[in-house]
């Protein structure tokens, strides 16, 4: 029995072993993910109608924060405020500044909630188009460009096939749309 389970055992590594020694032809590319949605003309919209609602939202702000400035220049030169009128006037001073922080803060949390949803739309498209490349060029492996950092050296080649996945991702999502 133990004879039996030490063939067993010694089956499967002295495989693994022999393909280890055998001279591999691998076949390996790197994305760059961040530069592949970044740079699709999908990511090039994004950008720009992102870009289109910050700045709308900071002029938003800015008005309320130069209200806000004006209440505060107004209840400065008026003096003929009683002091119970002064202080109602600084109490809704306060809470219209912590009103603006919290909208910032909100608007700021909802642009990057809407970045990552549209990063994590992108990503899924984008690994269906890195394994049709993938298959079609034959690479056994296909990496992250972070990944890639960290090898120090291969005796493999390494082909960076970012361009052509942005390529193939933009027809797909013109023919889409």
């Amino acid at each position: 029995m133990r004879k039996r389970l030490i063939v067993f055992l010694s089956v499967p590594f002295l495989m693994f072993s022999s393909i280890l020694y055998a001279e591999v032809n691998l076949k390996i590319a790197y994305v760059s993910m961040m530069k592949a949605v970044s740079e699709s003309n999908d990511g090039i919209k994004y950008k720009k109608f992102l870009e289109a609602q910050v700045a709308q939202s900071r002029k938003a702000l800015e008005a309320k924060e130069q209200e806000i400035l004006g209440k505060e220049e107004e209840l400065k030169n008026n003096i003929m405020l009683n002091e119970a009128s002064k202080k109602q006037k600084e109490i809704e001073i306060s809470q219209m500044k912590r009103s603006l922080m919290e909208e910032a803060k909100k608007l700021e949390a909802s642009f990057r909630q809407d970045e990552i949803q549209h990063r994590g739309k992108s990503f899924q498209s984008l690994a269906m188009i890195i394994k049709k490349i993938a298959e079609k060029e034959k690479f056994d492996i296909v990496m992250e460009l972070g990944l890639r950092q960290t090898i120090l050296y291969t005796k493999y080649e390494i082909t960076d096939i970012t361009d052509m996945v942005i390529s193939e991702y933009n027809k797909e999502q013109a023919v889409k749309q």
